[in-house]
């Protein structure tokens, strides 16, 4: 009996009065039954979704429990507010109208509770989606992690480059510079050209020492016929000094081509070093920048690596699990060729010819989550369907004439408020209208007195200008007279 009074409370029935209609207490335990049953579902489901998304027990626990709670407190709440119809057998369309709010708030339930149950009917299925998702994700986070590195190597093949840059300009200082090279070259054949000079020179300075050994010679001899031998030594003597000095001169201009040479290799490696030193600033201000983006790459990887890492550990929640769910709703076949509509298909827009067409059919795992839903919803409904459908019995009778016993009452009390009210107001009204009539008497003697006050004023007013002018003729009478025609006015 305990039960069953538990029962007739889920249906929201007042159990001390349906226990005056026996035939009435199946019919209510099993609505209460009905509406039992959906809130555990409920309590199931709800705490399943919680410890997929928490992994945490007791919190699953108490929120399942919660969830039950709820779900159960909005189901009896519907289907006691939705009364006994029109007490027929028949569901009208104005039952259907009155219901209706009611009913879509019990298929939203429906979904809400059918959604975890769900997830947890095809686990095994879903927990191999997952797996084929997360490799899915690992080969995504392996492209993006190498485009990282692709990236770090292009930062450090760009310091390669620019040390390279530093490299080639301090050997060019060194002398591999194409203008240093040509300017050694052209001091080198200098040389060649000075030695040749040189060589020329003291052969010509030794011709001009026996050449003055000789003329020494013959001047000592004084003999007629040495005359013309030391005429000719002189003369050759004469040649070579200017030969001497020709050679002297040339060795001169050489040697002043050797320093303007060596002054365009000083003039080059200056500007060969002022650029490097310009080169190794700028690089070196590059070669930061580059080694912080690298650093800045490097960090970058590492959390990707680590959040990856977390991703293909973590990726087992809710959300994860509903995805799964939805791509095990559908095949995906690829086909080449256009594309024709078939029933059960998703088709895209018709491709061009020869292109690949990508088309989603509906699985077996599709349709068996509808099926299961479309029950739960059912099971969520029943309870009003059932109501509006079931002829109405004495104790739907019993409860309505209460409740319209009581609308009665209502109305009754506020039609007694209302007539009081009017009576008050009515009572109110007289006595205003009394009052309004005193004082509109009290007016009226007030009016009167002050009229008879006011002609007595004026009598004695009167009477007083009277003796005045009595008074004013008998003492001069004469001037009385002559004022006499004038209109005179005692007030």
């Amino acid at each position: 009996m305990a039960i069953q009074r538990f029962l007739w409370w889920c249906a929201g029935a007042h159990y001390s009065l349906l226990e005056r209609y026996p035939t009435e207490w199946g019919k209510y335990a099993g609505i209460g039954g009905t509406i039992m049953f959906t809130a555990l579902m409920a309590s199931f489901a709800g705490g399943y979704a919680f410890f997929t998304a928490f992994q945490n027990i007791p919190l699953a626990f108490f929120f399942g429990a919660f969830w039950g709670a709820l779900i159960f407190n909005l189901d009896r709440y519907i289907v006691s507010s939705i009364g006994k119809g029109d007490g027929t057998s028949k569901i009208t369309l104005d039952e259907w109208k009155n219901a209706a709010p009611r009913i879509i708030l019990a298929i939203l339930i429906g979904f809400v509770i059918a959604t975890p149950l769900e997830l947890k009917v095809f686990e095994k299925e879903i927990t191999v989606e997952i797996q084929e998702m997360i490799n899915e994700k690992r080969q995504k986070m392996t492209a993006g992690l190498n485009d990282l590195r692709f990236e770090q190597q292009r930062l450090k093949d760009r310091i390669a480059e620019l040390k390279g840059q530093e490299k080639s300009l301090a050997g060019a200082m060194k002398g591999d510079d194409p203008r240093i090279e040509l300017s050694k070259e052209k001091i080198s054949s200098l040389s060649d050209q000075e030695k040749k000079i040189q060589q020329r020179l003291s052969k010509n300075q030794a011709k001009q020492s026996r050449l003055t050994t000789d003329i020494a010679a013959l001047e000592g001899r004084n003999y007629s016929n040495n005359y013309e031998a030391l005429a000719q030594k002189k003369k050759q003597l004469d040649n070579l000094e200017n030969e001497e000095k020709r050679l002297k001169r040339e060795i001169d201009r050489i040697r002043s081509g050797q320093q303007a040479e060596q002054s365009s290799i000083s003039q080059v490696q200056s500007n060969l070093g002022q650029d490097y030193n310009a080169l190794l600033q700028q690089n070196k201000n590059a070669v930061e920048t580059l080694n912080k983006q690298i650093a800045e790459l490097d960090t970058l990887y590492q959390k990707k690596v680590k959040y990856y890492s977390d991703v293909s550990v973590q990726y087992n929640g809710f959300m994860a699990r509903l995805e799964a769910l939805s791509r095990l709703s559908y095949t995906v076949d690829t086909l080449y060729g256009l594309a024709t509509p078939q029933s059960g298909t998703i088709t895209p827009a018709i491709p061009q010819k020869d292109m690949p067409t990508i088309e989603k059919s509906y699985s077996v795992v599709w349709y068996a989550k509808w099926m299961l839903t479309l029950l739960l919803i059912a099971i969520e409904i029943a309870p009003i369907l059932f109501k509006m459908m079931t002829e109405a019995g004495p104790y739907d009778d019993r409860v309505e004439e209460i409740r319209y016993k009581s609308e009665v009452d209502k109305k009754k009390f506020i039609s007694d408020v209302n007539q009081k009210i009017n009576t008050d107001l009515k009572i109110g009204q007289e006595i205003n209208d009394q009052k309004i009539h005193a004082e509109l008497l009290a007016n009226k003697e007030l009016l009167q007195l002050i009229a008879a006050s006011q002609s007595e004023i004026i009598a004695t007013a009167i009477e007083k200008w009277k003796e005045q002018q009595m008074e004013r003729a008998r003492n001069e009478p004469e001037e009385f007279v002559r004022s006499s025609g004038n209109h005179v006015s005692p007030l």
